[in-house]
């Protein structure tokens, strides 16, 4: 189903695209969402235009096994919260520096490599990250680095 229909719904909070398929979401153009769920879209692989979506406060990003890369391009003042959940194939995120305003930021079930991700430049309002591979000797590692480094887990 095409969503260029939601380029007329000015007024438009919160979306959530549920299941069915698509490669990308490119066909909605700048709006006023500030809560964006994508979960369980099969194919989707593309979401290269996430930054058009400069409302934006809250984002989650489910069951996506074709997504391998989310990067923030522009900046995204509003955005306070991300959680990205079971994207087996999500080896990267990247442009961090661009959400100025994020608190909380969860990353469970991804490919992206923990010791890579920690070392980019964070938001300084970055105050609670959860970080899980779902392999327990791993996660218990990580929580502590997490721990170590002043970050919360998410409440």
């Amino acid at each position: 189903m095409p969503l260029h229909f939601i380029n007329r719904l000015k007024k438009l909070k919160q979306l959530r695209i549920l299941l069915g398929g698509r490669e990308h979401i490119q066909e909605i153009e700048e709006n006023e969402i500030d809560h964006l769920e994508i979960c369980r879209v099969r194919g989707l692989h593309d979401l290269s235009q996430i930054t058009k979506f400069r409302a934006l406060t809250s984002l989650v990003i489910e069951d996506q096994v074709k997504l391998q890369e989310i990067g923030f391009d522009r900046e995204l003042e509003a955005l306070e919260e991300i959680t990205i959940s079971n994207c087996k194939g999500l080896a990267r995120l990247s442009g961090m520096e661009q959400l100025p305003s994020l608190r909380k930021l969860r990353i469970f079930k991804t490919a992206i490599d923990f010791d890579s991700f920690i070392q980019q430049k964070l938001p300084n309002a970055l105050s609670e990250l959860e970080f899980a591979t779902s392999k327990s000797k791993i996660d218990q590692e990580i929580q502590a680095s997490l721990y170590n480094l002043g970050f919360q887990k998410w409440t």
